[in-house]
């Protein structure tokens, strides 16, 4: 199988996660809980309330900001805490350098679920456009993975060649949700562990 378009999510991946309660190699929001005295179990049930809608476009962060402003107990500033937030999203620079370099042979594209102001922020933060040809938010299409719908679009918009595709994503659910529709798909642990696996398949880099 020669590859020649690569399918990459991106929360958990190339750039944190947004929700605020995470912590993961990329971001840990702890400070900002600290800063704001909210415990992580409150701001996982909030963020578990909004996620939803966010994902799919019905609402944008600043209502979940709003909600959030009520659990604030060290009687910060809602704007100080946002920027904080804001401040802890960071790209990896290790996957980053490796996309840069694939770019180079294969056609880039990126499918997340995403808010429309996540999105917005890590577009114009990180330059993302500037690596992949086409980035596909479920905010933006009210589709979010895994559903087959939002794969469904991709794959008609982009005019995709499966026997051609690999996707990569680090949720199981969205990796079986992709196979099951004849995507060649990598579960996400660790750049070297995907560099492997994508050399297995005669990536070149």
């Amino acid at each position: 199988m020669v590859i020649k378009t690569i399918i990459f999510d991106l929360g958990g991946v190339f750039v944190s996660d947004a929700n605020i309660y995470f912590e993961n190699h990329l971001c840990d929001f702890s400070s900002v809980l600290d800063f704001a005295g909210v415990s992580k179990e409150d701001a996982k049930e909030l963020w578990e309330k909004h996620w939803p809608k966010l994902k799919y476009g019905e609402e944008n962060m600043s209502e979940y900001w709003k909600d959030f402003q009520t659990l604030i107990k060290n009687g910060v500033d809602i704007n100080e805490v946002i920027k904080k937030y804001q401040d802890k999203i960071i790209i990896d620079n290790g996957v980053l350098k490796f996309a840069s370099n694939l770019k180079n042979k294969y056609r880039l594209l990126a499918l997340a679920n995403e808010s429309k102001d996540g999105i917005d922020l890590k577009n114009d933060k990180f330059k993302l456009p500037e690596l992949f040809e086409k980035i596909y938010c479920s905010a933006y299409l009210n589709m979010a993975k895994p559903n087959k719908d939002i794969y469904e679009y991709v794959i008609e918009d982009a005019n995709i060649d499966l026997s051609t595709t690999i996707f990569i994503d680090n949720q199981i659910e969205n990796v079986k949700a992709a196979e099951s529709l004849g995507i060649r798909s990598i579960l996400f642990k660790n750049l070297e562990q995907l560099k492997k696996e994508l050399n297995a398949i005669g990536v070149e880099f």
